[in-house]
């Protein structure tokens, strides 16, 4: 179970952040740690509403369904 939770996480975050990482670091400096920071908490908050969302509209289709509930069909 933990080895499909990592691989996830993986596949989400992508492997080109490490490779752009030293080239952000050398143009932002300090400023790309903050702005890593504020996109974690932003991308935490986005899972959270499509926690939510799968919770309440049990169904497949992901967020073609949560809009097409949403707006109304």
């Amino acid at each position: 179970m933990s080895q499909a939770v990592v691989y996830g996480i993986g596949c989400g975050i992508g492997g080109s952040i490490f490779v752009l990482l030293g080239l952000g670091i050398e143009i932002a400096g300090s400023g790309l740690l903050l702005s890593l920071l504020l996109g974690g908490i932003l991308i935490f908050f986005t899972g959270l509403n499509y926690a939510e969302l799968s919770t309440s509209l049990p169904m497949a289709g992901g967020a073609y369904n949560f809009g097409k509930e949403g707006i109304g069909g």
